[in-house]
């Protein structure tokens, strides 16, 4: 029987309840915030560090997960989990889709296939249509507060 008070046991007891398929979506989620925040930075090491502890501790849950796991359903979930933005405000939303094409630019701009080039040149003019977009949106809301 297995000692309450050993630290490795409850470690393990612990690995083993949190090993859901939410749990592990969530912390694959915390891989990709990493990552992307690692490409957004000037020094990108600790963003990287920090994505591989946590793809550690997610493949130590995915070891002890008893049911069986989709990568499809669990990068879904993950995706789903950073994209959420429910708490985004009139103001705030404008900022969120500049961001989501500015990332979408940025990517393509790491292509190197033979239509790269043309999917970022679409990307970038879609990222400063959104820029102006924040603009457009803040003057609206501003134009209505004062009435």
């Amino acid at each position: 029987m297995a000692d309450p008070t050993d630290v490795e046991d409850f470690g393990e007891a612990l690995l083993r309840a949190n090993a859901t398929p939410e749990t592990i979506a969530f912390e694959i989620a915390d891989v990709l915030r990493d990552l992307l925040r690692a490409i957004a930075a000037e020094d990108p090491w600790t963003g990287t560090y920090r994505a591989a502890m946590r793809m550690d501790r997610a493949l130590e849950l995915i070891e002890r997960c008893p049911e069986p796991l989709s990568w499809s359903r669990l990068f879904k979930e993950a995706v789903e989990n950073i994209r959420d933005t429910g708490r985004a405000g009139e103001l705030e939303e404008p900022i969120i889709q500049a961001a989501r094409a500015g990332l979408r630019y940025l990517v393509e701009q790491s292509c190197d296939d033979n239509a790269a080039r043309g999917r970022a040149s679409q990307r970038r003019a879609a990222f400063l249509h959104e820029i102006a977009a924040i603009e457009q949106r803040r003057d609206a809301v501003i134009r209505r507060r004062q009435r």
